[in-house]
C-alpha cells in the first residue's frame, strides 16, 4: 500500500539509507505523480547530501501542487535563509506558520532566520513558541539561550541552557555556554563543572581550555589554573592572551621566572599587549632589574603611547630618584588616561610624590617611614574607633544596587550582596554624612591632612558569606611609595547574630588578633595587613568598607 511504501522511505531516510529510500519514493510518485508529501521528501533526500539545487527544485514542485503545504515552505525557507535569501526565507516561514500554526519546526526555522538577519525580539517570541509547541525541541531550548546571551541577560540564559543539556547531553556548546553564563553570574563551583563536561566532549578545543583557567583564576586557583593554560598554549601556542595569562599565573605563584618568559613571549606575539608590558616591569622591578624595566617600557612606549606605560615609567624613575621625571610621565599618563579610575589612581601618585615626606628623603624614596600609620596601636597594626549608626543609613543602603557576592572577582563569598565602589560617590544626605564623618575621623585619628578614597563599598552578609584571607594592596601601589600611605577600613552598622557557630570575627594576622565586632565598630589597618572574615547567623550582617590614602 501507499502507506506502507510512505512508512518505509521514511525509515530508511531516518538510517541515511538515501539511495534504497529514492527508490521507494520513486516507487510512490508512479502509483501518485501529484504526492506533494513524497516530493517533498525526495527534497530532504537530496538536501541530506547537500544537494541544495535538486532539494530545492522539489520543494517547489511540492508547492506548485499544494501551494500552502507546511512542511515544503519550511524547508525551502530554511535553505533559503542558509544559501539564498534570508528575506525570502522569512517570507516562506511566516506563510508556514500561518498554514499550520502548531508546527514546531516551522516556527523554529522562523527563530532561527530572525536570529540570523538580527530581528532578535521576533526571534526570541518564535523561539517561545517553538518551546511552547514541542518543549523537547533542544535546539529552540540552545537558540534562546544564545539570544539571552547576546543580550548579556546571563540569568535568563542559565535555565534554557540546563534544559539543552538536559534533552541533549552530547551538545559541546550547551556545556561550554553555560560555563561562560555561570562563569559571568560568579558561580565559579558550576561554572568549572560545566565546563570539565565540555572538555570531557571535545578535549581538543581551545577556547574551552581557556575558559576553565579564566574560571579556576576567578576563584583564585591559580595552582589548577596552570594546566589548562598550558594546555590552551599546546593547542594554540601563538595565543597571546594564554601566555599572557600564564604569567600572571606563575607571577601570583612566585615562580617569577617562568612569568618572565610567559610575558616576553606575549609581547613577542602581539607587541601592542600593554597589560605584558606593564606586568613584565612589575617582575624585573622585583628583580632590580631598574634599567632593563625602563628599556621595556622605552620599547612599549615607542609603538603604543598608552596611559599605563607613562604610569609605570613613572614609578621607575622615581625608584631611580627622579622627581622632575616622575611628575612629567604621571602628567604624559593623565592626559591620555581615559578612564576615571586611571586618572583618580594618577592623581593619587602624584599627591604621594609630592607629599612632604617624598619630597624630604629624596634618597630613600623605596622605604617612606611608616610613622604615620595607625597611631599609638601601631604595635598592633590597627587602630578601632566608633560612630553610632543611624537606622536611617541601614535603610537606605537596602534600596541601593546590589551585585551577589558570588559574582564578584575578588575572594568574597557566599550569598550575600555586595554595592559597587564608587558608594560615598552616592549623593544622599545621609551617605555624603557618613563619608564625611569617616574621613574626619581618620584625619583626626590618624594624623592626617587630606585623604583620597580609592574604593568604598558595603557588604551584606548572610549565614555562610564571607571573604578568605586577603589584603588591599594592587600592583600599582608598589610604585610612589603608595603601599606606605594606603590603609582600610570596615565600619560595622549591623553585626547580625552572633549566637551562632561563627559569630564573624574579624581575623587579622601577623600579628594574629581576633575581633568581634559590635555596632558602629570602625576598624582601620594598613592596607597591607592580611585578614579574613567568616559569618554564620540568623540575621544579616551589614558593613561598610572602605580603602583611602592618606597625606
Amino acid at each position: 500500500s501507499i502507506d506502507a511504501l510512505k512508512l518505509i522511505a521514511k525509515s530508511l531516510l531516518a538510517l541515511k539509507k538515501i539511495e534504497e529510500a529514492r527508490l521507494y519514493l520513486h516507487k510512490l510518485l508512479k502509483i501518485k505523480p501529484d504526492d506533494y508529501e513524497t516530493i517533498k521528501n525526495l527534497g530532504n533526500s537530496y538536501r541530506s547530501e547537500d544537494d541544495i539545487k535538486t532539494a530545492k527544485t522539489y520543494y517547489q514542485q511540492a508547492l506548485s501542487i499544494h501551494p500552502s503545504y507546511s512542511a515544503a515552505l519550511t524547508n525551502l525557507g530554511s535553505i533559503e535563509i542558509q544559501h539564498g535569501s534570508p528575506q525570502e526565507g522569512i517570507t516562506l516561514l511566516i506563510k508556514a506558520t500561518k498554514s499550520d500554526p502548531q508546527f514546531a519546526q516551522a516556527w523554529w526555522n522562523l527563530a532561527n532566520g530572525y536570529f540570523k538577519l538580527g530581528h532578535i525580539e521576533e526571534a526570541k517570541t518564535a523561539c517561545k513558541t517553538t518551546i511552547d509547541l514541542n518543549p523537547n525541541l533542544f535546539q529552540a531550548h540552545f537558540l534562546l539561550a544564545s539570544i539571552f546571551m547576546g543580550q548579556q541577560k546571563f540569568q535568563e540564559a542559565e535555565a534554557p541552557l540546563r534544559k539543552t543539556i538536559e534533552l541533549n547531553p552530547g551538545l559541546f556548546k550547551a556545556h561550554f555556554n553555560l560555563g561562560v553564563v555561570l562563569k559571568d553570574l560568579g558561580k565559579f563551583k558550576d561554572a568549572e563543572k560545566a565546563t570539565r563536561q565540555a572538555i570531557e566532549l571535545e578535549p581538543h578545543l581551545f577556547k574551552a581550555h581557556f575558559l576553565l583557567a579564566s574560571i579556576l583564576m576567578g576563584q583564585q586557583k591559580f595552582q589548577e589554573a596552570e594546566a589548562p593554560l598550558l594546555k590552551s598554549i599546546a593547542i594554540n601556542p601563538e595565543s597571546e592572551d594564554a601566555h599572557y595569562n600564564l604569567g600572571r599565573t606563575l607571577m601570583t605563584l612566585g615562580r617569577l621566572k617562568e612569568a618572565e618568559i610567559s610575558l616576553r613571549k606575549t609581547i613577542a606575539i602581539n607587541s601592542q599587549y600593554i597589560q605584558a608590558y606593564s606586568t613584565l616591569v612589575t617582575i624585573l622591578r622585583s628583580f632590580g632589574k631598574l634599567e632593563e624595566a625602563l628599556g621595556i617600557i622605552k620599547k612599549g612606549l615607542q609603538i603604543n603611547k598608552n596611559w599605563l606605560l607613562h604610569f609605570d615609567y613613572a614609578g621607575c624613575l622615581f625608584a631611580n630618584h627622579d622627581l622632575e621625571g616622575t611628575r612629567i610621565n604621571l602628567n604624559k599618563a593623565n592626559a591620555l588616561a581615559k578612564k576615571d579610575s586611571s586618572k583618580k589612581l594618577i592623581n593619587i601618585a602624584l599627591k604621594a610624590i609630592n607629599s612632604p615626606r617624598n619630597e624630604s628623603i629624596n634618597i630613600q624614596m623605596q622605604n617612606i617611614s611608616n610613622d604615620y600609620n595607625l597611631g599609638s596601636e601601631k604595635s598592633l597594626g590597627r587602630l578601632m574607633l566608633y560612630r553610632p549608626v543611624e537606622e536611617e543609613l541601614i535603610r537606605y543602603l537596602y534600596t541601593v544596587n546590589t551585585t551577589n557576592l558570588n559574582q564578584t572577582n575578588d575572594s568574597r563569598y557566599g550569598k550575600g550582596v555586595c554595592s559597587n565602589f564608587e558608594l560615598f560617590g552616592n549623593t544622599s544626605k545621609i551617605i555624603q554624612k557618613t563619608s564625611k564623618d569617616i574621613v574626619n575621623m581618620c584625619k583626626k585619628n590618624l594624623g592626617l591632612n587630606e585623604i583620597v578614597i580609592l574604593d568604598s563599598f558595603f557588604n551584606i552578609f548572610k549565614t555562610g558569606c564571607g571573604q578568605g584571607k586577603h589584603y588591599h594592596l594592587n600592583t600599582y601601589d608598589r610604585s610612589f611609595g603608595l603601599s606606605s600611605l594606603k590603609y582600610s577600613l570596615v565600619y560595622y552598622l549591623d553585626i547580625g547574630d552572633q549566637t551562632g557557630e561563627d559569630p564573624g570575627f574579624l581575623n587579622l594576622y601577623d600579628p594574629d588578633e581576633k575581633i568581634l565586632p559590635t555596632n558602629g565598630m570602625i576598624v582601620i589597618i594598613d592596607a597591607n595587613k592580611f585578614h579574613s572574615v567568616s559569618y554564620k547567623g540568623n540575621k544579616d550582617r551589614v558593613m561598610i568598607g572602605v580603602n583611602f590614602y592618606g597625606f
